[in-house]
């Protein structure tokens, strides 16, 4: 793992990116409804609580999450894709193991024992796909 050689100006944009798809991914343009019956919840739930400290949490969050897949992708394991796939292919292959065979699955394990519905498992681990594939392929391009 390469440190030095992390572009933290990618890792900043991944970050942002994977929480903007967020904001559309659960608004009521896309998954919002569903996820809010999905999760038990009411839109008077989600006004009361503490939305600014929520937001920048989850911003941070993400920016964490970017910059350890950021790491990954400047391990000496990620070379030996080199020449098959483009930097941002290589990233967003990268992002997308991450985010089905560790986040989704992680939310499946989760879900079961919070007795959660599938519909609310796929909703949610869906968008941690999305994001980590998307925050891979920004990162792999700008390596």
């Amino acid at each position: 793992m390469n440190i030095e050689s992390v572009n933290w100006l990618a890792v900043i944009a991944a970050g942002f990116a994977a929480f903007a798809i967020g904001g559309i991914w659960y608004s009521p343009l896309l998954l919002g409804k569903h996820w809010l019956v999905a999760a038990n919840l009411r839109d008077e739930d989600l006004q009361a609580s503490g939305q600014q400290k929520i937001f920048a949490i989850s911003l941070l969050a993400t920016l964490v999450m970017s910059s350890c897949l950021a790491l990954l992708l400047n391990s000496p394991l990620t070379d030996s894709l080199e020449g098959f796939y483009t930097a941002s292919q290589q990233g967003a292959f990268y992002g997308l193991l991450v985010g089905l065979g560790l986040l989704f699955f992680a939310f499946v394990v989760v879900g079961m024992f919070e007795r959660r519905s599938w519909h609310y498992i796929a909703i949610n681990g869906g968008y941690w796909i999305v994001a980590m594939t998307t925050m891979g392929g920004i990162l792999g391009a700008w390596r």
